[in-house]
Protein backbone atom coordinates (compact mmCIF):
# COMPACT_ATOMS: atom_id res chain seq x y z
CA UNK A 1 0.00 0.00 0.00
CA UNK A 2 1.37 3.83 -0.68
CA UNK A 3 2.72 4.84 2.61
CA UNK A 4 0.71 8.17 4.39
CA UNK A 5 1.20 9.68 7.32
CA UNK A 6 -2.16 7.97 8.62
CA UNK A 7 -4.36 5.39 6.87
CA UNK A 8 -7.80 4.85 7.91
CA UNK A 9 -9.16 1.29 8.53
CA UNK A 10 -12.67 0.25 9.27
CA UNK A 11 -12.60 -2.33 11.64
CA UNK A 12 -14.86 -5.12 11.61
CA UNK A 13 -14.76 -6.91 15.03
CA UNK A 14 -16.56 -9.81 16.44
CA UNK A 15 -15.83 -9.87 20.39
CA UNK A 16 -17.30 -13.80 20.56
CA UNK A 17 -14.95 -14.82 18.30
CA UNK A 18 -12.65 -17.46 19.70
CA UNK A 19 -14.78 -17.88 22.73
CA UNK A 20 -14.50 -14.23 23.35
CA UNK A 21 -10.73 -14.04 22.62
CA UNK A 22 -11.07 -11.16 19.88
CA UNK A 23 -13.09 -9.07 22.94
CA UNK A 24 -10.36 -9.47 25.32
CA UNK A 25 -7.46 -8.83 22.95
CA UNK A 26 -9.59 -5.67 21.59
CA UNK A 27 -7.97 -2.76 23.86
CA UNK A 28 -4.20 -3.82 22.70
CA UNK A 29 -5.14 -4.21 18.74
CA UNK A 30 -6.43 -0.66 19.24
CA UNK A 31 -3.39 0.42 21.10
CA UNK A 32 -0.93 -0.78 18.28
CA UNK A 33 -2.95 0.40 15.25
CA UNK A 34 -3.11 3.82 16.78
CA UNK A 35 0.62 3.40 17.19
CA UNK A 36 1.65 2.56 13.56
CA UNK A 37 -0.49 5.53 12.35
CA UNK A 38 -3.94 3.53 11.58
CA UNK A 39 -6.81 5.78 11.89
CA UNK A 40 -10.11 3.60 13.49
CA UNK A 41 -13.63 3.20 13.01
CA UNK A 42 -14.88 -0.05 14.61
CA UNK A 43 -18.00 -1.98 13.66
CA UNK A 44 -19.29 -4.92 16.01
CA UNK A 45 -20.81 -7.94 14.64
CA UNK A 46 -24.27 -8.43 15.80
CA UNK A 47 -26.37 -11.58 15.61
CA UNK A 48 -29.25 -9.39 13.84
CA UNK A 49 -26.96 -8.48 10.95
CA UNK A 50 -26.22 -9.68 7.80
CA UNK A 51 -23.08 -10.02 6.26
CA UNK A 52 -24.57 -7.32 4.11
CA UNK A 53 -25.53 -5.45 6.46
CA UNK A 54 -21.75 -5.75 8.38
CA UNK A 55 -19.86 -4.77 5.49
CA UNK A 56 -22.08 -1.53 4.36
CA UNK A 57 -21.49 -0.36 8.30
CA UNK A 58 -18.11 -0.52 7.36
CA UNK A 59 -17.84 0.72 4.10
CA UNK A 60 -19.63 4.14 5.33
CA UNK A 61 -16.31 5.45 6.28
CA UNK A 62 -14.71 4.99 2.96
CA UNK A 63 -11.56 4.01 4.68
CA UNK A 64 -8.46 2.80 3.04
CA UNK A 65 -8.44 -1.08 4.11
CA UNK A 66 -11.19 -3.11 5.96
CA UNK A 67 -9.91 -4.48 8.70
CA UNK A 68 -11.07 -8.23 10.23
CA UNK A 69 -10.28 -8.71 14.25
CA UNK A 70 -12.17 -12.54 14.21
CA UNK A 71 -11.42 -15.69 12.64
CA UNK A 72 -12.25 -17.78 9.52
CA UNK A 73 -16.17 -17.07 10.33
CA UNK A 74 -16.03 -13.78 10.63
CA UNK A 75 -13.80 -13.20 7.42
CA UNK A 76 -16.12 -15.47 5.48
CA UNK A 77 -18.68 -12.97 6.40
CA UNK A 78 -16.65 -9.47 5.61
CA UNK A 79 -15.68 -11.56 2.29
CA UNK A 80 -19.37 -12.42 1.49
CA UNK A 81 -20.60 -9.06 2.48
CA UNK A 82 -18.02 -7.52 -0.23
CA UNK A 83 -18.28 -9.38 -2.76
CA UNK A 84 -22.20 -9.03 -3.20
CA UNK A 85 -21.84 -4.79 -2.14
CA UNK A 86 -19.50 -3.56 -3.99
CA UNK A 87 -16.46 -4.41 -6.96
CA UNK A 88 -14.50 -2.44 -5.06
CA UNK A 89 -11.36 -4.38 -4.53
CA UNK A 90 -10.39 -2.78 -1.29
CA UNK A 91 -7.18 -4.28 0.62
CA UNK A 92 -8.37 -6.56 3.73
CA UNK A 93 -6.35 -7.17 6.54
CA UNK A 94 -6.81 -10.24 9.29
CA UNK A 95 -6.35 -10.14 13.09
CA UNK A 96 -6.50 -13.56 13.46
CA UNK A 97 -8.67 -14.04 16.94
CA UNK A 98 -10.97 -16.92 15.64
CA UNK A 99 -11.30 -20.57 17.46
CA UNK A 100 -9.25 -22.73 13.94
CA UNK A 101 -8.16 -19.68 12.17
CA UNK A 102 -6.78 -21.89 9.13
CA UNK A 103 -7.16 -19.31 6.78
CA UNK A 104 -4.28 -16.93 8.77
CA UNK A 105 -2.17 -19.94 9.10
CA UNK A 106 -2.24 -20.57 5.29
CA UNK A 107 -1.69 -16.72 5.02
CA UNK A 108 1.28 -16.16 7.60
CA UNK A 109 2.38 -19.43 8.59
CA UNK A 110 1.93 -18.74 12.17
CA UNK A 111 -0.96 -16.37 14.69
CA UNK A 112 0.53 -13.48 15.53
CA UNK A 113 -1.81 -10.86 16.43
CA UNK A 114 0.83 -8.15 16.80
CA UNK A 115 2.53 -8.97 13.19
CA UNK A 116 -1.14 -8.60 11.96
CA UNK A 117 -1.25 -5.39 13.28
CA UNK A 118 1.50 -4.09 11.89
CA UNK A 119 0.50 -5.89 8.25
CA UNK A 120 -2.46 -3.13 8.47
CA UNK A 121 0.02 -0.40 7.61
CA UNK A 122 3.24 -2.20 6.13
CA UNK A 123 1.64 -5.04 4.54
CA UNK A 124 2.19 -5.53 0.44
CA UNK A 125 -1.15 -6.44 -1.58
CA UNK A 126 -1.21 -9.89 -2.46
CA UNK A 127 -4.22 -11.58 -4.46
CA UNK A 128 -5.38 -14.26 -3.01
CA UNK A 129 -7.49 -17.13 -4.10
CA UNK A 130 -11.37 -17.14 -3.03
CA UNK A 131 -13.40 -19.90 -3.48
CA UNK A 132 -17.30 -19.92 -4.75
CA UNK A 133 -19.92 -22.87 -4.04
CA UNK A 134 -23.28 -22.44 -5.33
CA UNK A 135 -26.35 -25.17 -3.64
CA UNK A 136 -29.42 -26.38 -5.28
CA UNK A 137 -30.95 -24.62 -1.60
CA UNK A 138 -29.03 -21.67 -2.39
CA UNK A 139 -30.24 -18.48 -4.61
CA UNK A 140 -26.20 -17.13 -5.44
CA UNK A 141 -23.13 -18.25 -4.65
CA UNK A 142 -21.32 -18.43 -1.21
CA UNK A 143 -17.99 -17.32 -1.40
CA UNK A 144 -15.57 -19.60 0.94
CA UNK A 145 -12.01 -18.85 2.37
CA UNK A 146 -11.14 -22.10 3.98
CA UNK A 147 -12.82 -24.85 1.76
CA UNK A 148 -15.94 -26.53 2.12
CA UNK A 149 -16.96 -30.52 1.98
CA UNK A 150 -19.38 -33.51 3.14
CA UNK A 151 -19.37 -36.11 5.26
CA UNK A 152 -17.67 -36.87 8.56
CA UNK A 153 -16.33 -32.95 7.90
CA UNK A 154 -20.00 -31.37 7.72
CA UNK A 155 -20.94 -33.13 10.98
CA UNK A 156 -17.77 -32.41 12.98
CA UNK A 157 -18.33 -28.84 11.98
CA UNK A 158 -22.67 -28.71 13.17
CA UNK A 159 -21.33 -30.11 16.35
CA UNK A 160 -18.61 -27.61 17.17
CA UNK A 161 -20.49 -24.71 16.51
CA UNK A 162 -23.77 -26.14 18.59
CA UNK A 163 -22.16 -28.44 20.98
CA UNK A 164 -18.91 -27.61 21.88
CA UNK A 165 -18.16 -24.54 24.08
CA UNK A 166 -15.24 -24.92 26.65
CA UNK A 167 -12.00 -25.07 23.95
CA UNK A 168 -11.20 -23.99 20.78
CA UNK A 169 -9.01 -24.76 18.15
CA UNK A 170 -8.16 -28.36 17.28
CA UNK A 171 -9.17 -29.49 20.79
CA UNK A 172 -12.82 -28.39 20.01
CA UNK A 173 -12.48 -29.91 16.87
CA UNK A 174 -10.95 -33.25 18.54
CA UNK A 175 -14.60 -33.40 20.69
CA UNK A 176 -16.32 -32.97 17.64
CA UNK A 177 -14.58 -35.89 15.86
CA UNK A 178 -15.16 -38.29 18.80
CA UNK A 179 -19.06 -36.89 18.92
CA UNK A 180 -19.43 -36.92 15.46
CA UNK A 181 -18.55 -40.93 14.58
CA UNK A 182 -20.78 -42.07 17.30
CA UNK A 183 -23.55 -41.79 14.42
CA UNK A 184 -21.50 -41.87 11.70
CA UNK A 185 -22.29 -44.43 8.98
CA UNK A 186 -20.94 -42.37 5.35
CA UNK A 187 -22.38 -40.76 3.01
CA UNK A 188 -23.01 -41.83 -0.86
CA UNK A 189 -21.85 -39.15 -3.04
CA UNK A 190 -21.25 -38.29 -7.18
CA UNK A 191 -18.24 -36.20 -7.92
CA UNK A 192 -17.07 -34.59 -11.18
CA UNK A 193 -13.55 -32.99 -11.44
CA UNK A 194 -13.68 -30.25 -13.81
CA UNK A 195 -16.59 -31.08 -15.90
CA UNK A 196 -15.10 -34.53 -16.37
CA UNK A 197 -16.94 -38.17 -15.97
CA UNK A 198 -19.10 -37.71 -12.87
CA UNK A 199 -17.81 -41.25 -10.75
CA UNK A 200 -20.05 -42.18 -7.99
CA UNK A 201 -19.05 -43.74 -4.29
CA UNK A 202 -19.47 -44.30 -0.86
CA UNK A 203 -17.44 -41.91 0.72
CA UNK A 204 -16.21 -40.96 4.96
CA UNK A 205 -15.60 -37.98 3.48
CA UNK A 206 -14.49 -35.28 1.20
CA UNK A 207 -12.93 -31.64 1.50
CA UNK A 208 -12.49 -29.50 -0.57
CA UNK A 209 -9.69 -27.25 0.83
CA UNK A 210 -8.70 -23.93 0.01
CA UNK A 211 -6.27 -23.81 2.80
CA UNK A 212 -3.75 -26.71 3.70
CA UNK A 213 -5.43 -26.49 7.19
CA UNK A 214 -9.25 -27.21 8.16
CA UNK A 215 -10.56 -27.62 12.15
CA UNK A 216 -8.09 -25.31 13.98
CA UNK A 217 -5.06 -27.37 12.73
CA UNK A 218 -5.73 -30.82 10.72
CA UNK A 219 -3.52 -31.13 7.56
CA UNK A 220 -6.79 -32.45 5.73
CA UNK A 221 -4.85 -30.88 2.01
CA UNK A 222 -1.36 -31.64 2.45
CA UNK A 223 0.34 -28.90 -0.43
CA UNK A 224 -2.72 -26.87 -0.74
CA UNK A 225 -2.11 -23.08 -1.59
CA UNK A 226 -4.22 -19.82 -1.24
CA UNK A 227 -2.37 -18.51 -4.19
CA UNK A 228 -1.86 -20.92 -6.86
CA UNK A 229 -5.66 -20.66 -8.64
CA UNK A 230 -6.53 -24.23 -7.66
CA UNK A 231 -8.61 -26.05 -5.24
CA UNK A 232 -7.45 -29.92 -3.52
CA UNK A 233 -9.89 -31.79 -3.62
CA UNK A 234 -9.16 -34.58 -0.48
CA UNK A 235 -12.02 -37.98 -1.05
CA UNK A 236 -11.81 -41.08 1.38
CA UNK A 237 -13.79 -43.78 0.24
CA UNK A 238 -15.50 -44.92 2.75
CA UNK A 239 -13.90 -46.79 6.08
CA UNK A 240 -15.48 -48.70 9.36
CA UNK A 241 -15.51 -46.90 12.44
CA UNK A 242 -12.49 -48.62 13.68
CA UNK A 243 -10.31 -48.11 10.88
CA UNK A 244 -11.61 -44.16 10.87
CA UNK A 245 -10.54 -43.92 14.29
CA UNK A 246 -6.80 -45.32 13.14
CA UNK A 247 -6.75 -42.61 10.59
CA UNK A 248 -7.65 -40.08 12.95
CA UNK A 249 -4.04 -39.10 14.28
CA UNK A 250 -2.18 -38.86 10.98
CA UNK A 251 -5.17 -36.15 9.34
CA UNK A 252 -3.03 -33.36 12.06
CA UNK A 253 0.23 -34.20 9.95
CA UNK A 254 -1.24 -35.02 6.64
CA UNK A 255 -0.78 -38.82 6.78
CA UNK A 256 -4.24 -39.55 5.76
CA UNK A 257 -3.32 -38.77 2.14
CA UNK A 258 -1.08 -42.31 2.02
CA UNK A 259 -4.07 -44.56 2.88
CA UNK A 260 -5.22 -46.57 -0.26
CA UNK A 261 -8.61 -45.44 0.16
CA UNK A 262 -7.86 -41.77 -0.01
CA UNK A 263 -7.38 -39.74 -3.38
CA UNK A 264 -6.42 -36.56 -3.54
CA UNK A 265 -6.02 -33.86 -6.84
CA UNK A 266 -5.85 -30.10 -8.06
CA UNK A 267 -9.19 -28.80 -9.26
CA UNK A 268 -10.53 -25.75 -10.82
CA UNK A 269 -14.19 -27.21 -10.04
CA UNK A 270 -16.32 -29.78 -8.73
CA UNK A 271 -19.91 -30.84 -8.84
CA UNK A 272 -20.86 -32.98 -5.25
CA UNK A 273 -24.26 -34.96 -6.08
CA UNK A 274 -25.98 -37.21 -3.00
CA UNK A 275 -29.16 -38.97 -3.45
CA UNK A 276 -30.82 -37.05 -0.86
CA UNK A 277 -30.58 -33.61 1.28
CA UNK A 278 -27.52 -33.92 3.59
CA UNK A 279 -25.37 -31.60 5.44
CA UNK A 280 -23.07 -29.51 3.48
CA UNK A 281 -19.74 -27.49 5.14
CA UNK A 282 -18.53 -24.58 4.05
CA UNK A 283 -16.35 -22.35 6.21
CA UNK A 284 -16.78 -23.54 9.45
CA UNK A 285 -21.07 -23.41 9.10
CA UNK A 286 -23.06 -25.95 7.73
CA UNK A 287 -26.10 -26.19 5.29
CA UNK A 288 -28.87 -29.08 3.76
CA UNK A 289 -28.87 -29.49 0.13
CA UNK A 290 -28.60 -32.63 -2.11
CA UNK A 291 -25.88 -30.59 -4.47
CA UNK A 292 -22.81 -28.11 -4.65
CA UNK A 293 -20.59 -26.98 -7.26
CA UNK A 294 -17.96 -25.53 -6.56
CA UNK A 295 -15.38 -23.14 -8.64
CA UNK A 296 -12.65 -20.43 -7.96
CA UNK A 297 -13.34 -17.18 -8.12
CA UNK A 298 -11.46 -14.87 -10.99
CA UNK A 299 -12.57 -12.11 -8.68
CA UNK A 300 -9.42 -12.21 -5.60
CA UNK A 301 -9.50 -11.23 -1.76
CA UNK A 302 -6.46 -8.38 -2.10
CA UNK A 303 -5.33 -9.34 1.37
CA UNK A 304 -2.60 -7.52 3.44
CA UNK A 305 0.53 -9.48 3.78
CA UNK A 306 3.78 -8.69 5.96
CA UNK A 307 6.58 -8.20 3.12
Amino acid sequence: MPQADVISASVVVNPTSGRGHAGRLLSFIHKELVRHGVDTNYTFTEKHLSHVQVTERALRSNPDVIVIVGGDGTLHGVVNGLFKKTRRDIPVALIPTGTGNDFARAAFGKIDVEAACRAVRFGKIVPTDIGLATTDASEEPICFIVGCGVGLVADVADIVNNGVRIVRGAPAYLIGVVKAMQAFVGTAVEVTIDNGIPEGFDSSFLAISNTAYTGGGMLIAPGASIWDGKLNVCAVRKLSKARLLQQLPGIFVGAHVRHPKTSTCLASSVTIKMPKEGAFWIDGETMRAKSIRVHVSERKLQLLVLP
